[in-house]
């Protein structure tokens, strides 16, 4: 009888993993200042509506934030009793403190670890390959279907792998887009590959997205939906711009255009990572994608690290363990920038807020979404933190017939949660078929 397969080695994610260790110390370790923390970290931008029963999924109503006084709160409400109090009080109070803020870095550290050695894989079956160009595939998700179905193409972000659309079993969004009459077909970016090393966003779109329309055209007989996902949004808005006539209407998931909202000026992190650019580029051609982690990371380190916190407290074997792994995982594989695209995204978009002031231009024209006589959808997720709603808004607004929904999900929650399957993509769907 042959031995058993050795377990799978423990995952090198979180990354950057460095990061996370020093900002849990930083929180938990450094405990006078944890109590801040204890009853204010914000959730993870991935999962800020979880399934239910999961580790970050509180018992609340959506709007709410905290409506029990957590043990923290308590502790601080504690404190205030007990400032005129005397010494001996006091340093009972310190006592708990320290006590509460090293149990939650224990369990911070318990929660990272189950994680990083899960036997959890993201297990699902791979979808034929419609068309390629390079490193850029076609992936068709809705070969199955009969007829002439309505044509949905997703355009993700550069930065992600394109699976956050197809999940696990019973959280798909291609999968739902199947059963609701639709031919979802998605682009997956892959690796920048040798003839991509070179790749500004003007050639992703003349050697790529361009001819992808076309070929899509002409093969369906039919005029293209585009579904395009935070950055992919933008790139939707120029592809549509580009070729009008082969385009048939627009859905924005989480698409910024007003980089610095809801600042009046852009975050001083941008500056920083943009920066950086030049010299991480020297190697390889490429911005890694454990840099662009890193600076996601920056934005809500506390928040990141509270997360393995909840996650520790997860019953093994439970849907929600493995919806938590997933998606973490999907966050942990991200794709580097080519050094063009990495200087448009964080100088052009992000440090000179092209997209908003109409000089964002993409082979040689100004993308000027007031002109765009297309009917579009903008799903803004309420508790987006990469894409502040006040970004996204603002492309429906310049939009010349925009319909606009504000659930209550965040950036990522909102193609990967229970809860977003069952109220908004039904909603989606429908608005893609009367269109």
């Amino acid at each position: 009888m042959p031995p058993p397969p050795p377990p799978p080695l423990p995952r090198l994610s979180p990354k950057p993993l460095p990061l996370y260790l020093a900002a849990a110390g930083l929180q938990w370790l450094g405990w006078p200042a944890a109590l801040l923390n204890l009853s204010s970290t914000p959730q993870h931008p991935a999962a800020e509506k979880p399934p239910q029963n999961h580790p970050q999924n509180p018992p609340q109503n959506p709007g709410e934030t905290n409506p029990q006084p957590s043990e923290a709160a308590q502790l601080w409400a504690m404190l205030q009793r007990q400032q005129r109090q005397d010494a001996t009080a006091q340093r009972q109070w310190l006592r708990a403190t320290e006590q509460l803020a090293l149990s939650q870095y224990e369990a911070f550290l318990t929660g990272l670890e189950r994680y990083r050695h899960a036997s959890i894989r993201r297990v699902r079956p791979e979808p034929p390959v419609l068309w390629q160009q390079g490193s850029t595939r076609l992936l068709d998700f809705g070969s199955g279907g009969a007829g002439q179905q309505p044509i949905l193409l997703i355009i993700p972000s550069l930065i992600n792998r394109y699976y956050v659309v197809d999940m696990d079993e019973g959280q798909s969004f291609v999968a739902a887009a199947a059963g609701a009459g639709l031919r979802p077909l998605v682009v997956d970016w892959a690796l920048p590959g040798a003839a991509e090393q070179d790749f500004g966003v003007d050639d992703y779109m003349k050697h790529r997205l361009l001819p992808l329309l076309r070929f899509l055209s002409q093969r369906f007989g039919q005029k293209i939906h585009i579904m395009g996902y935070c950055m992919g949004g933008l790139l939707a808005a120029a592809l549509a711009y580009r070729l009008p006539q082969y385009s048939r209407s627009l859905v924005f998931v989480s698409t910024p255009r007003a980089f610095s909202a809801p600042r009046p000026t852009p975050h001083p992190n941008h500056a920083a990572l943009l920066a950086q650019v030049a010299p991480l580029c020297q190697a390889s051609g490429m911005f890694p994608a454990e840099a662009l982690q890193g600076y996601f990371t920056s934005l809500n380190p506390f928040g990141l690290c509270d997360k393995f916190v909840r996650f520790a407290k997860t019953e093994p074997g439970s849907a929600a363990e493995r919806h938590f792994v997933l998606v973490e995982d999907w966050l942990h594989d991200g794709v580097p920038l080519v050094k063009k695209v990495a200087e448009t995204c964080f100088g052009d978009w992000y440090g000179a807020n092209k997209p908003a002031l109409g000089r964002w231009q993409v082979l040689g024209e100004r993308i000027r979404p007031h002109l765009l006589r297309l009917p579009s959808l903008h799903v803004i997720p309420r508790h987006d933190r990469l894409v502040p709603p006040e970004s996204a808004i603002a492309l429906a607004r310049a939009m010349p017939q925009p319909d606009l929904i504000q659930p209550d999900f965040g950036h990522v929650s909102i193609m990967v949660h229970g809860a977003a399957r069952d109220e908004v993509w039904p909603i989606l769907f429908a608005w893609l078929v009367r269109h």
